[in-house]
């Protein structure tokens, strides 16, 4: 993928040109085209709606009874031997590391739930 600085070059894919904008909308706020950090606040504000999902959606699995998800996410193979090396993270690790190793317990109490989301999602957006 090559950079292009100069504003004048015209883009044309499969002999269609493509017009250039100033500025566009993404994920509700506009965004400048001459901002020098515009790739920055997009993967910024990429994080923090994925991180707010993957907190809501957290929330929801544990709060469910009976259901494959939370089964899932509960699930440890105590047969197996662990692999050689720093273990994988899991997809509830980083919930575990803010809520605590009791999340799903903690995720019964919506409120409080819903309080800690502010938190998690300002840490996620930090770490990067």
């Amino acid at each position: 993928m090559t950079n292009c600085t100069d504003i004048t070059t015209n883009i044309t894919v499969n002999q269609t040109t493509i017009d250039r904008v100033e500025k566009y909308i993404y994920l509700g706020q506009e965004i400048r085209m001459g901002k020098e950090n515009q790739g920055n606040e997009i993967s910024r504000r990429t994080r923090l709606r994925v991180a707010k999902l993957k907190w809501e959606w957290a929330g929801h699995v544990a709060r469910k009874h009976d259901s494959w998800c939370k089964t899932i996410v509960e699930w440890r193979p105590w047969g197996e031997k662990r692999p050689v090396g720093r273990p994988q993270m899991r997809w509830s690790d980083d919930i575990k590391k803010e809520a605590g190793s009791m999340w799903i317990q903690v995720a019964q109490d919506r409120r409080d739930w819903h309080k800690r989301k502010e938190a998690y999602t300002k840490k996620m957006v930090e770490e990067g």
